[in-house]
């Protein structure tokens, strides 16, 4: 062998550590250039679920930043929340065409009968292999140094199966499922994962100890398979010991394979050593498909404020995509995208609350048509769609209003939603955003991906001084619009009894709520202590109850809201003697 030759034999043995980062590569080197086939920079499709919670934020910024960029891609946008029943089949459709998905977060409601949409996808798809990339980014500070922790975790079985059932009243039964075949696929995976990318070691998490049938047949396959990669050094640890030996020493671990659940334990514990769940990419893979996500959560789904403040952090889901556009063959772009993101946290100056900063996601605008409706200086249309009646003309709506095309109605589902929308491209435009409440439907506004028929207030408020009516004669506008929370200024939520409601039959108007403004689910409960029972929506924002008995004053109704989760109780709101037609306010709101 040539002398010259050996110490590029040590440098390929070599995986260098993240010290080695240098956020400002040497202009004087030059990598080696990749050499794509014919055809590889067509643009690619791929399915985008924005999600719960933060999830529409970081998301926005991901095609922000793709955008900025001109990346290769291009997204199919869909609508998803964790209070559906089912993930809509045109979204399955979608994701099996394009095969490959990025999503934010969906929030699985805690208890009752709604299943997780997230363990839907990884079934429906089989995309049995998770996989976290924990790891220290070069100028964020942590307890420990030197953590570049993958943790490959079984997707599809183990307690994640969902098979449940209560065996006597009082007693529920869960099953734990471990199959050889799963076992022996994600042990795979996780050897090829090591091998392909330098890495010297597998650990296999278990709990064998105790559960000798499950988790014996677990290690039984992993160590089947690491017969095979004799270069990869294989070794085994309790799961209790794991999670010790993480908080202590997480410098020693590399790849690390895990049934379900313990590695989900394992992968936000490992997350929350490396610099936090807001900083960690990870996806979900299967043979066919792919789905990239932020690679831990651990409860920031959900989280209101970081929805409210745009203080949520999108790295994570970045350094997704920057894994995405790997997956799609794009490897430049990734570089890019991943070595912007490192130079921007090693240089401090702009991070989120979560990284001891206070830089926030900008506004995302989107493009829409926009009409008006009513008198030029009225309210519109009454709010008939959403059951809202005269009080769009009245603060805190003010005739500040419109009315959406179906993309954004959503069956009633937007009702009381924000929005800014403004207007740049008729010389009577202010270019200022202006803030409207959805209060009705446009079923024929179907013209754009998204429209707005606004009431004429509305409509001439995007205008320069004097303009008003010159805007309103231009005809249908093109304008930029945002999703923003609603904020009413210390009003409370307020509720409308409708007409026809009786002692047995309840039906009532939710008005005013604040941030992200419009409900999932509404839940009443009478003083008769048969607890909370789920009220329907009948249309727009009103909700009803069949009760089957008589209903006993007061009433309290529990509100969750639809993107966030979160919980209110305007206990008693209905009191004794209330009459239909009548509206009763709470003193509880979102913010």
């Amino acid at each position: 062998m040539a002398r010259r030759a050996l110490p590029i034999l040590k440098q390929l043995s070599h995986r260098p550590t993240l010290g080695s980062f240098h956020p400002k590569p040497d202009p004087n080197t030059r990598s080696v250039t990749y050499m794509p086939r014919p055809g590889d920079g067509t643009p690619r499709c791929v399915t985008l679920i924005p999600g719960d919670g933060i999830g529409p934020l970081v998301t926005n910024a991901v095609e922000q930043v793709m955008e900025a960029m001109h990346a290769p891609v291009f997204f199919e946008r869909y609508d998803v929340h964790g209070d559906m029943s089912r993930i809509p089949p045109e979204v399955m459709d979608s994701i099996r065409k394009n095969k490959v998905c990025i999503k934010g977060g969906l929030k699985t409601p805690v208890g009752g009968g709604v299943s997780s949409l997230n363990m839907q996808l990884r079934k429906e798809l089989d995309l049995y292999a998770s996989l976290v990339n924990c790891f220290n980014l070069p100028g964020l500070p942590t307890r420990h140094e030197n953590v570049d922790i993958v943790v490959i975790r079984e997707n599809t079985e183990g307690e994640y199966a969902g098979l449940e059932h209560e065996v006597v009243p009082g007693v529920v039964e869960s099953l734990k499922v471990i199959t050889k075949f799963c076992s022996e696929r994600i042990a795979k995976y996780a050897f090829e994962y090591a091998y392909l990318n330098n890495r010297k070691k597998v650990t296999a998490v278990h709990k064998a100890n105790i559960m000798k049938l499950a988790d014996g047949l677990f290690l039984e396959s992993c160590r089947e398979v690491a017969t095979k990669y004799p270069s990869i050094k294989y070794n085994e640890i309790i799961v209790d010991n794991c999670c010790m030996q993480l908080v202590s020493k997480p410098e020693q671990f590399d790849v690390m394979v895990t049934p379900n659940l313990y590695g989900n334990l394992v992968a936000n514990t490992a997350a929350g050593i490396a610099g936090g769940t807001g900083v960690m990419p990870g996806g979900n893979v299967g043979a066919d498909h792919a789905v990239f996500e932020q690679g831990a959560s651990a409860g920031n789904v959900g989280n209101e404020k970081l929805w409210e403040q745009k203080t949520a952090n999108p790295v994570a889901l970045l350094l997704s995509s920057a894994m995405m556009l790997r997956h799609l063959q794009f490897p430049s772009f990734a570089d890019r995208l991943e070595t912007a993101v490192k130079r921007v946290i090693s240089e401090g100056k702009y991070r989120t609350k979560d990284l001891g900063g206070r830089s926030r996601i900008a506004t995302n605008w989107y493009h829409a048509g926009a009409t008006w409706y009513g008198g030029p200086d009225g309210f519109g249309s009454d709010g008939g769609s959403c059951g809202y009646r005269d009080i769009v003309s009245r603060p805190p709506f003010s005739s500040m209003v419109t009315a959406v095309g179906p993309s954004l109605y959503q069956s009633g589902k937007e009702c009381g939603a924000c929005f800014l929308v403004k207007c740049t491209r008729h010389k009577s435009c202010s270019g200022k955003p202006v803030r409207v409440v959805i209060t009705d439907s446009c079923p024929g506004c179907v013209s754009d991906s998204a429209h707005f028929d606004l009431s004429g207030t509305a409509f001439g408020a995007m205008a320069l001084p004097g303009q008003a009516q010159n805007l309103r004669n231009a005809g249908v506008l093109q304008i930029k619009f945002a999703r923003v929370p609603c904020n009413y200024l210390g009003k409370t939520i307020e509720f409308y009894v409708d007409q026809g409601s009786n002692p047995y039959y309840f039906a009532v108007v939710v008005q005013y709520e604040e941030g992200d403004g419009d409900l999932g689910y509404v839940e009443l409960k009478d003083s008769s202590n048969k607890g909370w029972r789920a009220m329907q929506r009948s249309w727009g924002a009103v909700w009803k109850l069949d009760a089957g008995s008589k209903l006993q004053p007061p009433l309290s109704i529990r509100m969750i809201s639809r993107h966030s989760g979160h919980a209110l109780v305007a206990k008693n709101v209905i009191p004794n003697g209330w009459q239909p037609g009548a509206t009763y306010r709470s003193l509880v709101n979102y913010l």
